[in-house]
């Protein structure tokens, strides 16, 4: 080891007193968004308000469910998968013969606002939003055209679900 005089004095390392007491941060809402950032919006604070009066809720919404490897896998972790979604009519089968509720359909047809009320949540409500969107327009494997294939572009579906759901985790 090298004796560095440059790395003794570092102070980040340290507890710096200047960055617990700034008097200007007191009384400002800074939130952290789901990005990470910070923010004064309100529907962040809303959604906190939201998610502290759902905090013990652990509904799971599936979308892209398949055969349900990642529900049964939730499942067992204590999780409550509520409603499961896919367009391949032999998936809706196998979980229609496993007890659980599904809606079935094209993604890009299915309003936010339908899912919610099938399962009979509210925005904010559900703990989680789990899914597998199409990833063979993407995969080395395939052709990889992108969002130039009609599977490509499902991803934007699952986030348009998402954005207006606001589940607590993805």
């Amino acid at each position: 080891k090298k004796n560095i005089p440059w790395k003794k004095n570092i102070p980040w390392k340290k507890n710096i007193p200047w960055k617990k007491n700034i008097p200007w941060k007191k009384n400002i809402p800074w939130k952290r968004t789901f990005h990470g950032k910070r923010t004064f919006h309100g529907k962040e604070y809303f959604l906190e308000k939201v998610h502290e009066k759902f905090k013990d809720n652990r509904d799971v919404i599936s979308l892209f469910s398949g055969a349900m490897g990642l529900d049964i896998g939730l499942e067992k972790a204590g999780l409550n998968i509520v409603i499961g979604q896919d367009f391949e009519p032999t998936c809706v089968e196998t979980m229609k013969a496993n007890g659980h509720k599904v809606l079935e359909g094209d993604i890009r047809e299915i309003k936010p606002e339908t899912l919610l009320e099938f399962t009979g949540l509210c925005v904010g409500e559900p703990f989680m939003i789990c899914g597998g969107p199409p990833c063979q327009p993407f995969s080395t494997a395939g052709k990889r055209l992108g969002i130039n294939d009609p599977r490509g572009s499902l991803f934007m579906d699952f986030i348009r679900m998402i954005d207006y759901i606001r589940p607590r985790f993805l």
